[in-house]
């Protein structure tokens, strides 16, 4: 995004996108021509300046760290810390002037401040009566999934039956004998009331044992099969939105690689014009899927929270959780894809 924004600027300024996914030996290369900005992820932007030579940050007068709490969350703080090391120590200076962004404050992100700003300055994105504004553009819905039992099946039935029928003959023992009902009992069977009550006691705690493991079995079998028919019902709501309501310009969270794939596979049946983002994908094929959707050319985009924060797409008409995000503050990120620049936009949420 920040590639394509560049174009437009003038005096013309030049720049290096340092990500991973790309050749090393070319952002080396892009590096040592000291460009003007240097846009970069944590992991490659280390790797590059750890392994390579001729690569110094002397002349760095600004260091910026864009939505903060997302690399710390993804793990990049003892990266950060080093690249800021590297850039203090290859400057002879003490003016370089570092901007932190971030959506949450959190104790990590004070922390983090601490560690990399002097004497700072909080600025507050915007009053507080235009985030109600804004918040007022966007229309939150749910739509409650119900939970599928498993039908007894006819195989199931008969089984059931059977078993029944069969638990008399099963539970036999010749040494059990009731006394209420057998003339013979009175001359007794060879045990004493003490050994005959043990054994009856054995044999009810032996029936009761295998009647719970029978029972939880059932239950984790069932789970199972829920689990899948309720999925399923999850992807014929969407289809019936995307169909009917949300034809265009859709962006559709799931918490799984593995859902959004086969969502994707289904858009792709039915003829719907979609693009996946995930962590399975390359980040070259990923671009190309945001693309896509940023020109229209698919009207649907299909994703992990990988394109939770950071993608801005003009006129989002919805957002579409598949299933709620593992962490609440995700949400936030999610919707925020739409009702953007004063814009209105809706976010559907199954739960």
């Amino acid at each position: 995004m920040l590639e394509n924004l560049y174009k437009f600027v003038l005096p013309r300024i030049t720049f290096a996108t340092i990500i991973g996914g790309s050749s090393v030996k070319k952002q080396e290369a892009e590096l040592q021509e000291r460009p003007d900005i240097v846009i970069a992820t944590p992991g490659r932007l280390l790797d590059i300046v750890m392994n390579s030579k001729n690569i110094y940050f002397n002349a760095v007068e600004t260091v910026v760290l864009d939505e903060a709490d997302k690399l710390l969350e993804m793990g990049f703080q003892g990266m950060i810390e080093e690249l800021l090391k590297s850039v203090k120590k290859d400057n002879d200076h003490e003016n370089i002037q570092t901007l932190l962004f971030s959506a949450t404050l959190t104790k990590d992100i004070k922390r983090l401040a601490s560690l990399t700003l002097r004497n700072p300055q909080m600025i507050a994105e915007a009053k507080q009566q235009n985030s109600v504004n804004a918040y007022l553009k966007l229309s939150h819905f749910v739509i409650n999934v119900p939970n599928v039992v498993k039908p007894d099946s006819t195989a199931e039935k008969k089984k059931k039956k059977k078993r029944k029928n069969s638990d008399s003959s099963s539970d036999f023992d010749p040494l059990d004998v009731d006394n209420s009902d057998s003339d013979s009992a009175s001359f007794g069977d060879g045990l004493s009331d003490d050994e005959d009550k043990a054994r009856r006691q054995r044999r009810e705690e032996k029936k009761k044992k295998k009647a719970e493991e029978e029972k939880t079995k059932k239950e984790s079998k069932d789970k199972v099969y829920d689990k899948a028919k309720v999925h399923r019902i999850r992807e014929a709501i969407v289809l019936s939105l995307v169909f009917k309501i949300f034809t265009k310009k859709t962006i559709i969270f799931m918490n799984k690689k593995s859902e959004c794939h086969r969502l994707y596979v289904l858009f792709t049946l039915f003829g719907l014009k979609a693009a996946e983002v995930h962590g399975n994908l390359s980040q070259k094929q990923r671009m190309e899927s945001v693309e896509k959707f940023q020109s229209g050319e698919v009207d649907f985009l299909l994703a992990t929270d990988l394109l939770a924060r950071g993608l801005d797409v003009y006129n989002v008409q919805a957002v579409i959780n598949f299933n709620f995000p593992n962490q609440d503050e995700r949400y936030i990120h999610r919707v925020g894809r739409t009702a953007r620049a004063g814009n209105s936009g809706t976010a559907i949420t199954l739960c």
